[in-house]
């Protein structure tokens, strides 16, 4: 272990967990990252980042970017078209469910929904 960790020894070091331990720490993480984006947040807040960050599943967003990468490469099986299909929608449906958090969030806080993605360092939801 070096002597100052770094994200990239962190990144390395979790290619090494099992997928319940990377969500535990991503969980953590998450938390962490909620805390110091925003000093001193009410636990609503605190509560509603965590749900925001890990709206959308990754492991869901792996799978499709692997079979994005093997589409580039080959033609998709009919059962790999399908699980890729089905992914799309899971994901379309989580990030759905992220602007509903997002605009919980941004009339918390009194602002537009734009204006909290952009607090948030997020694309236009």
């Amino acid at each position: 272990m070096p002597a100052t960790m770094t994200a990239d020894y962190i990144a390395e070091a979790a290619q090494n967990l099992s997928l319940p331990e990377l969500d535990a720490i991503m969980e953590r993480l998450t938390t962490i990252r909620a805390h110091r984006r925003v000093p001193a947040l009410a636990q609503t807040e605190a509560d509603l980042l965590k749900r925001i960050e890990a709206a959308v599943p990754l492991a869901a967003l792996q799978r499709r970017k692997a079979l994005k990468a093997t589409q580039a490469q080959r033609e998709l099986t009919p059962e790999e078209h399908d699980e890729f299909g089905e992914l799309t929608d899971e994901i379309e449906l989580a990030e759905a469910g992220r602007i509903d958090l997002l605009s919980e969030l941004a009339a918390l806080r009194g602002i537009t929904l734009p204006e909290v993605a952009r607090q948030l360092g997020l694309g236009r939801p």
